[in-house]
């Protein structure tokens, strides 16, 4: 299996790809599982990041590391392929933990915004009646 990691994605050039796929696909995972451990309010879980009063949603830590994992490779030195690959790991992680809350965030003139209960969309029938 060794042998075929480094044949077919390694010296491909495609590590990087392979590490922001591995990524994706494990912050997904981790962040439904954590939105539904909060939600169900289970103790040993750590819960939300809240300084203070201030709630920290987790669409900022993904919008975070998707910034730092776009910037690293262009200051990276040399342009090395564990600094890509470890960049777009990071990378990888924050389109999940910011997709996730696109209902949470909208701004469209049906939303009743997170005060009244989150987001209430309006469905539109054709031909209109």
């Amino acid at each position: 299996m060794s042998s075929w990691f480094s044949t077919n994605i390694v010296q491909t050039g495609r590590l990087p790809l392979f590490c922001f796929f591995c990524a994706f696909v494990a912050g997904f995972g981790f962040i439904r599982l954590s939105v539904r451990l909060i939600r169900a309010q289970v103790r040993w879980w750590p819960g939300n990041v809240t300084p203070g009063s201030l709630h920290v949603h987790h669409m900022v830590f993904g919008v975070v590391f998707m910034l730092i994992g776009g910037v690293t490779p262009m200051v990276a030195p040399g342009g090395s392929l564990n600094w890509r690959s470890g960049a777009a790991a990071l990378f990888g992680l924050g389109p999940p933990w910011s997709s996730t809350s696109s209902r949470s965030s909208c701004t469209c003139a049906t939303c009743t915004g997170p005060a009244t209960g989150g987001c209430r969309w309006t469905r539109y029938s054709w031909p209109p009646e």
